[in-house]
């Protein structure tokens, strides 16, 4: 909810904004009059369709260091937070998850 608020605020500030130069954002006032038709919180319950298809545009060796990279970078958090992690990678596309996991333990994030 926090976040919503934050993102209206920022939406607000960008569409009624000028420049330090006195020009008003023309694009970003036309952006928000569009914008404005649009309920972005109707679909928000999909987090996860979008980087899945990422996941799967990567080829096998970036797919390796994405989850060498998460693994190095989680390690040190909670094991529930590490577990949440994975799960949400799994919910993207079950290989994501189970490569972030594989990983974890290899590094010994887990």
């Amino acid at each position: 909810m926090a976040r919503r608020k934050w993102f209206d605020r920022a939406i607000y500030a960008v569409c009624r904004s000028e420049s330090p130069f006195g020009i008003r954002y023309d694009l970003a006032a036309k952006a928000c009059e569009v914008t404005d038709r649009f309920d972005y919180r109707e679909d928000d319950d999909n987090y996860f369709e979008q980087p899945g298809n990422l996941f799967r545009l990567l080829d096998e060796g970036a797919r390796q260091r994405l989850f060498e990279n998460t693994a190095r970078g989680i390690k040190g958090a909670r094991r529930e937070t590490v577990e949440r992690h994975i799960d949400n990678c799994a919910k993207a596309d079950p290989a994501y998850g189970a490569g972030v996991r594989k990983a974890c333990e290899e590094f010994g994030a887990l």
